[in-house]
Formats: structure tokens, C-alpha cells, sequence
């Protein structure tokens, strides 16, 4: 009897919701609710565009780290080759040629930072 009547109250209850989901919003209530979720859109949509914004300016400082490092290890590799270049040579024209070496990885060196620096001025001013 007790299980009768439970499963009872339940079917009424249940009825009773499924009657009051079929009813019609008021026009205002509706108005109301679409411009609370344009709103919620329009910052979900602005907050969305920030984190792109930032992921471009963490990538541009990440690839500008990566092509310094591939600048560094030209001009290393460069460097090498022409040290081996000099030992051809004896005496003063051998230091020469090793200064120039050396020379010329510095340059490459400070070009490859220099580069490096500009783009990440360039990416500190893409972040919002």
C-alpha cells in the first residue's frame, strides 16, 4: 500500500513538472534571458580573443628564441670551419685569419641577439 501511494505522489509530481515546462515565457522574460546570453557570448568571445592574442605574442617570443639559436650554431659552425681554414697558413697570417674568424663570430653573434631582442619587443607589444 505504502509503495502504492509513493509511486503515486511520484507520478503526480512528475506530471505536474512536465505541465509546467509546456507553459510560455513572458516576451519580456525571454528578451531579458536573450540579452543575458548575447552578453555572456560577447565576454566569452573577448576573453577568447585575449588568449589568442597571447598565444601569438608567446609564440613570436618562442620563434624568435629558436632563430637565434639556429643563427648561433651557423655562425659556430661557420667559425669552426674557418679556424680549420687558417691552419692552412703559418705564423702572423694565421692569427690574421683566426681574428677574423673570430671577428666575424662576434658580429654574427651580436646580430643574432639584436634580432632575437626585436622580436620580442615586437611580441611584448602584441600582448593585450
Amino acid at each position: 500500500m505504502i509503495r502504492q501511494i509513493h509511486g503515486m505522489t511520484i507520478a503526480i509530481i512528475a506530471g505536474l513538472a512536465l505541465a509546467g515546462c509546456d507553459k510560455r515565457e513572458a516576451v519580456s522574460e525571454t528578451q531579458n534571458d536573450m540579452a543575458e546570453a548575447a552578453q555572456e557570448g560577447a565576454e566569452d568571445v573577448a576573453e577568447a580573443r585575449e588568449d589568442a592574442q597571447e598565444a601569438r605574442a608567446d609564440n613570436m617570443e618562442n620563434t624568435a628564441e629558436a632563430q637565434e639559436d639556429v643563427a648561433l650554431a651557423q655562425a659556430k659552425a661557420d667559425y669552426k670551419v674557418a679556424v680549420e681554414a687558417c691552419e692552412a697558413q703559418t705564423g702572423d697570417p694565421r692569427d690574421r685569419c683566426k681574428e677574423a674568424a673570430q671577428s666575424t663570430l662576434d658580429a654574427a653573434q651580436a646580430r643574432a641577439e639584436q634580432a632575437r631582442k626585436a622580436k620580442e619587443t615586437a611580441a611584448d607589444r602584441a600582448q593585450p
